[in-house]
């Protein structure tokens, strides 16, 4: 397995230790005056610290592991874990994201947390919203389609420098793509994954 380096973890941790500490400074910010938090604010900061302890997750998961199961998991279930990963985002970015998902089951744990790090590539290029991800299963694998894409975040271009010092979530994104073998192209305002059933 193709897992990040020390000094490149290392730097993605304090990469996204520093956006962190600047999200709660900005939910902070919001008191004006230095008075009390009001119900945006609070909301915001809330939202940052889950995402913030998000981060510790996926930092624990590429250094010690283990990596979250890859099992199948019935629908409703996998579209749950999604929503918890995904309503931080929602909130930090003031991007709603719309699941439109068909199939019996959803693609595991693992495929919730690293859709979730894709979303979080992604959202900036789909603000305001809505961002809309959509999935369809058959009998080989799961099909998954965020929609508007500008273009394949740089973290997962061919060809793209394996040394770099990324944030957590492209090294996540990467190690799981290695990993896991799923396939990621971009055609038109589509970012479409194949996530292959495992035998």
């Amino acid at each position: 397995m193709a897992t990040p380096s020390s000094p490149e973890l290392w730097q993605a941790a304090l990469h996204d230790l520093q956006g962190l500490l600047g999200s709660l400074k900005a939910a902070l910010d919001l008191r004006g005056g230095g008075g009390s938090l009001d119900g945006e604010a609070c909301a915001r900061l809330e939202a940052a610290v889950e995402d913030g302890l998000g981060r510790l997750s996926l930092a624990r998961a590429l250094a010690l592991g283990p990596w979250p199961p890859e099992d199948a998991v019935p629908m409703e279930e996998w579209k749950a874990q999604l929503r918890r990963h995904l309503a931080p985002l929602e909130r930090l970015y003031r991007c709603p994201v719309e699941l439109h998902l068909q199939g019996a089951d959803g693609p595991g744990a693992l495929a919730a947390s690293w859709a979730s790090a894709l979303s979080r590539l992604l959202m900036p290029q789909a603000v305001p919203g809505p961002m809309v991800l959509a999935l369809e299963s058959d009998s080989e694998a799961w099909s998954l389609a965020w929609s508007p894409v500008l273009g394949m975040p740089q973290g997962l271009r061919a060809g793209s420098d394996a040394s770099r010092a990324w944030d957590l979530h492209t090294l996540w994104t990467r190690a799981v793509v290695e990993q896991a073998g799923y396939g990621v192209e971009h055609s038109g305002d589509q970012l479409r994954v194949r996530i292959p059933r495992k035998a």
